[in-house]
């Protein structure tokens, strides 16, 4: 988590601003499906106007500390458990990353993803 920490901390001060002052958007994700286990992928295209991206785990059956942030060229950011944050600028090239993928899938992990940006 300090990862995730010291790359929002990196941003610029605009950046650090938007999670109180600007525009919001969120999605629920459910990783128990392979579909929702996305490849490197940015989250600037939904929504469009995202520059910050945090994620919040919020539940998944068993020991979910197996699954991480992949941020590419980056050390791994792992989520500890319920209730761990990660925040990011959101035209990070990223992924979920676990060394066994259908074990990750099988814990069903849950996150919230949040998206700020302009008005």
């Amino acid at each position: 988590m300090k990862l995730g920490i010291a790359l929002y901390h990196q941003a610029p001060a605009h950046v650090r601003r938007l999670a109180s002052t600007q525009r919001m958007s969120s999605h629920i994700l459910n990783q128990v499906d392979p579909r929702v286990t996305f490849a490197y992928h940015r989250d600037t295209d939904d929504p469009p106007w995202a520059v910050l991206t945090i994620i919040l785990l919020i539940g998944g059956q068993g020991h979910d500390t197996l699954g991480a942030l992949d941020v590419l060229g980056l050390e791994h950011v792992p989520y500890m458990g319920h209730g761990t944050v990660v925040a990011f600028p959101s035209l990070l090239w990223h992924r979920t990353y676990a060394p066994d993928m259908s074990a990750f899938l099988k814990l069903g992990q849950k996150k919230i993803a949040f998206f700020f940006g302009p008005p």
